[in-house]
């Protein structure tokens, strides 16, 4: 069954943290936020093991998410750094098509489904762009987040940067 975003009631923007075993989510509207962390089961899981077990688990709770929280758009943390991680890299591209395979039946329209620099989101939500942990999670408690999960406070600053990007045009 699809359905049609409706202006004034499906103003919810995801930010999504990735790890290469726990993503953070956090879904950001004018009038709240709600925060939600998934952590794989580590067990045994390895390589692509690991990797369809995520692709599974992101998929079936975002079309579980959607129906409380519908997507404006998904904002999703772009890793970088110093050093290669390759198991970051395919826990952000599983998790990227995950949330894109879960949401493209669910409405008349495609949900995008975004890449966000650290420095970006950083810069738009907590105000400079090479911001701590700590300081992330200070700003993501002053904004209303009562966890001190540093990822789920990530993720809450990336869905509120988002916020900042995400448009909605009323059909006239």
């Amino acid at each position: 069954m699809t359905r049609e975003l409706l202006p004034g009631q499906d103003e919810w923007v995801w930010g999504v943290d990735v790890h290469a075993r726990k993503i953070a989510v956090a879904f950001v509207a004018p009038d709240g936020h709600e925060v939600r962390s998934l952590i794989v089961d580590q067990g045994l899981l390895i390589g692509s093991r690991l990797l369809a077990t995520l692709w599974a688990e992101v998929r079936e709770l975002a079309a579980v998410w959607a129906d409380s929280y519908p997507p404006l758009t998904v904002w999703v943390e772009r890793p970088t750094g110093g050093y290669p991680n390759p198991p970051l890299d395919h826990a952000v591209g599983v998790t990227l098509a995950a949330l894109y395979a879960a949401l493209e039946h669910l409405y008349l329209h495609p949900v995008p489904v975004n890449l966000i620099p650290i420095g970006v989101w950083k810069k738009l939500a907590v105000g400079h762009g090479n911001a701590s942990k700590q300081q992330t999670l200070n700003w993501a408690r002053e904004h209303g987040y009562q966890g001190f999960d540093c990822d789920e406070a990530d993720a809450f600053a990336i869905a509120t940067a988002g916020s900042q990007y995400a448009t909605f045009e009323a059909a006239a």
